[in-house]
């Protein structure tokens, strides 16, 4: 996305990685973490995500996870 034709528009893709090793309360703290640096969405978490979810929807943030 940064090198091609959306580079070349102004649009930029960076990732900031968080392990949360599978743990409900680390996963919560992690996800309210990551809204606080302005973030546009999340992928993930790998373990759990039904509070992580509606914490994304009450930041208005898309959530890819299963």
């Amino acid at each position: 996305v940064n090198s091609g034709e959306l580079g070349k528009l102004g649009h930029k893709l960076d990732f900031i990685v968080a392990e949360t090793y599978g743990e409900e309360d680390t996963s919560i703290l992690v996800t309210a973490d990551l809204w606080t640096k302005n973030i546009s969405g999340y992928i993930g978490p790998q373990e759990t995500c039904v509070h992580e979810g509606k914490m994304a929807a009450a930041f208005n943030l898309p959530m890819i996870s299963y």
